[in-house]
């Protein structure tokens, strides 16, 4: 309130003379109401404790970590490009918006409500690792995104492993993989080759359905990042001759949907 005291008295001597005191009094109502609306708001600082656990008695490096934390409306946290999560140093990390209060999450001006945080820790066997997020730090990691796209593949790429998912004419779970045998960085030994006999099968009616027998109907890349990237796959069951498989109360074929997480 001292702060206001100074430009009221201003403002009150300056109008002395020239309005009445109703007119004052209203002047002096719209000027505060603009110093107010003309004041920025002050975003409290988040700091938010999070407790990993090793519970299977394994010696964890660069293991992946998600989790959802919440956040509250009046933290106003727009934006995840000051975000960090810390140890003793800011850890490389990947944040998507899930929801935000009163809005979509691509409504970028809402505070968000609920975030997704990626992070990749070392751990002890049996041992327990504190971090902190907090807003003080440097957003997603840099670095080239998991997933791309060609007209027949979707490809997770990683440093130990290269994955084809096929998009086109049947899928087959794992269209080819290559990993890294040696250490070095380089997934350039093949350990699955295209076939298109593979996929997900389904003994019905004295028949075999699988996957692999029609095309998946859509792959959608859900989250791409340089920490985790998710890619969906739906499509139906179909026997050797492209029939699907239609369950004998339904109308319409049996749906797959499967998630790949890399």
């Amino acid at each position: 309130m001292k702060l206001l005291q100074l430009p009221f008295q201003i403002l009150h001597c300056l109008l002395i003379g020239l309005f009445s005191w109703e007119q004052r009094t209203y002047l002096q109502f719209l000027f505060c109401c603009a110093w107010i609306l003309s004041t920025p708001l002050i975003t409290q600082a988040i700091d938010v404790t999070l407790t990993v656990h090793e519970r299977a008695d394994i010696t964890r490096n660069n293991e992946p970590v998600v989790c959802g934390v919440p956040l509250a409306s009046t933290d106003n946290i727009t934006s995840t490009a000051n975000l960090g999560i810390f140890s003793s140093n800011e850890l490389p990390a990947q944040f998507r918006v899930l929801s935000r209060y009163g809005g979509l999450p691509s409504d970028t001006d809402k505070p968000i409500r609920m975030l997704l945080c990626d992070v990749q820790v070392n751990l002890p066997a049996s041992d327990s690792l504190t971090l902190y997020l907090k807003d003080t730090g440097s957003g997603t990691a840099t670095g080239s995104n998991i997933a791309s796209e060609t007209n027949d593949h979707v490809i997770l790429s990683t440093d130990s492993m290269t994955v084809k998912i096929r998009r086109t004419g049947y899928f087959n779970m794992f269209d080819e993989v290559w990993i890294d045998t040696t250490g070095d960085g380089n997934a350039d030994s093949q350990v699955v080759s295209s076939n298109s006999t593979d996929g997900i099968l389904v003994h019905a009616n004295g028949k075999t359905y699988s996957s692999s027998n029609a095309a998946p109907t859509s792959i959608t890349i859900e989250e791409n990042g340089p920490l985790r990237a998710v890619v969906k796959v739906r499509g139906y069951y179909a026997d050797s001759s492209g029939n699907f498989l239609v369950p004998s109360q339904g109308d319409v074929g049996l749906e797959y949907m499967v998630r790949i997480v890399a």
